[in-house]
């Protein structure tokens, strides 16, 4: 992936990724639905308590109450801290006898402030609806009581006081003292307080019933989903960076240095299956078009090299070379020349099976005298346009390609395309055509194409998206610039369908059957 990817082509990549990112948005969502089918029920209960920050004891006392001037967030997240305590979670869980502990109290349960009123809300959780009913409610209750006993403790501690020093002064017989007096009015306002103090908080919501909050398969499906298409699209992007095939025709036309000499697009499956060439059956298609611009653009920048042997080779197998050799020839073919095809593939010949000729006599042949030249040469007619036919000087409107096949296979290879019996075989078809197309094998695996270079007066490289990789890429230019011929262009193989040849509203013709159209085009 580069750093200028546009819009295009990261709508491409996921395109091109789709199926991880199809497999992440099927199988995350199904499997959260399934964990959340085998949970066990959790219910949840709710009840709240009022928080009031008013003294009335302090005010008829005259005293100073700091809860006044107290922050209300502050003060409601103080108050939602002491609920949080382990005694007064402890107070709960004895007062409605439940038989777990405080800790598991407070790990089931959550105290908030309300954001908006003065107000504590009491959560608590568990797996029995009514048990958790009963805990919400008395959690809030308890936090009422355990409130006012903080708050008044205090003033508790110091009535115990007065009130001790009152009964040593009724023990004494002084109760006519002005001292006993004093402290019977500070009795009295110290109750008072005590009893004005309980009015703080108050409990004024029990909670009502459970609501179930797990299992949510639906939730927690839309979680997954939303999930998945995340992981997918980061899979995606994990994916494409780790991928080492090259996908962008700039890529390879910047790393081989070569000129673009066409896009081919993917062949149809049928013609995949039946070994048929598209130039043969389909000479009108879209697809056959993109071949005739290679001739084109093979034509205009020969002008000045005037390549009359050409090479057509790739980086590795499955690029599409043997298919582009066939049909560029037959292409050249049908617009008036001289052409021979030969396969020189002598590893894995595939022009045999083009053009039913795989068992017949062929180059090796013919290198070791065991055949003429002639007898190797196996004609294909081809039916041509009639401007075609005219500057051919035939009525026909026919035109012939003339296919060599491998013949039997010898047992090195490499040495034998460099020996001088196949150079001899190479000049004289040079002398017979205008030009000899030649099916080489690939750069990479195999020596055979570098030996054959020097044999040649050019060389068309093919490289298939999405199938060679940077590293093969890298070295394919390495062995280019060693190889003598000169090197006339790159052919992008398995182009995307928006970068094929298309003009006007002409469909494809049918694919007739292979047996058929072959006797019908062909001339032994």
């Amino acid at each position: 992936m580069t750093a200028n990817m546009t819009l295009d082509d990261y709508l491409t990549l996921l395109w091109r990724r789709k199926w991880i990112i199809l497999q992440a948005v099927v199988i995350v969502p199904v499997v959260a639905v399934a964990l959340a089918l085998r949970q066990s029920p959790v219910y949840q209960a709710s009840s709240e308590v009022l928080l009031s920050r008013q003294d009335i004891g302090s005010e008829l006392l005259g005293l100073q109450n700091t809860n006044l001037y107290t922050d209300p967030v502050r003060f409601a997240a103080t108050q939602a801290a002491i609920a949080r305590t382990p005694q007064l979670a402890q107070r709960v869980v004895e007062a409605t006898k439940a038989n777990e502990s405080a800790g598991a109290l407070l790990a089931a349960s959550d105290v908030n402030p309300n954001p908006s009123a003065d107000l504590l809300n009491f959560d608590v959780r568990s797996g029995n609806p009514e048990l958790a009913t009963r805990l919400a409610t008395s959690y809030g209750r308890q936090f009422t009581i355990y409130r006012r006993q903080l708050d008044t403790a205090a003033m508790q501690s110091a009535l115990t006081q007065v009130q001790n020093r009152l009964g040593e002064l009724r023990k004494n017989g002084g109760t006519n003292s002005s001292e006993y007096s004093s402290l019977l009015t500070r009795a009295q306002q110290l109750k008072l307080y005590v009893n004005l103090q309980t009015s703080n908080t108050y409990l004024i919501r029990e909670a009502q019933g459970a609501t179930k909050i797990k299992p949510r398969p639906q939730h927690n499906g839309l979680l997954g989903l939303f999930g998945g298409i995340v992981l997918g699209v980061c899979l995606a992007f994990i994916a494409e960076a780790l991928d080492k095939r090259v996908r962008s025709i700039e890529e390879i036309e910047a790393t081989l240095g070569l000129p673009l000499l066409a896009r081919i697009p993917e062949p149809t499956r049928e013609h995949r299956r039946s070994d048929e060439v598209v130039m043969l059956t389909q000479p009108s298609s879209p697809e056959a078009e993109a071949f005739r611009v290679l001739r084109t653009n093979l034509q205009f920048l020969n002008v000045d090299q005037q390549a009359k042997m050409i090479m057509v080779t790739s980086s590795v197998a499955r690029e599409g070379k043997s298919t582009t050799a066939a049909s560029l020839a037959i292409s050249v073919a049908r617009a008036g020349a001289r052409v021979a095809l030969v396969d020189l593939d002598l590893h894995n010949p595939a022009l045999g099976r083009f053009f039913d000729i795989a068992n017949r006599p062929g180059f090796t042949e013919a290198a070791l005298d065991l055949a003429s030249v002639d007898e190797i040469v196996h004609h294909v007619s081809i039916a041509v346009g009639t401007a075609n036919a005219s500057r051919r000087g035939n009525g026909h409107g026919l035109a012939r390609l003339d296919v060599i096949p491998s013949g039997a296979l010898p047992l090195n290879p490499g040495e034998f395309v460099e020996s001088a019996a196949a150079e001899r075989v190479l000049t004289s078809l040079r002398e017979h055509y205008d030009f000899v197309f030649v099916d080489a094998p690939p750069l990479l695996p195999v020596s055979d194409a570098i030996s054959l270079s020097a044999k040649m007066d050019g060389m068309i490289v093919l490289a298939r998206l999405g199938l060679v990789e940077r590293t093969n890429l890298r070295d394919v230019a390495r062995i280019l610039d060693r190889c003598p011929a000169a090197k006339l262009g790159v052919v992008i193989t398995g182009a995307p369908a928006q970068t094929q040849y298309y003009y006007g509203a002409s469909t494809p013709t049918q694919p007739t059957s292979r047996g058929t159209e072959r006797r019908a085009q062909r001339v032994s």
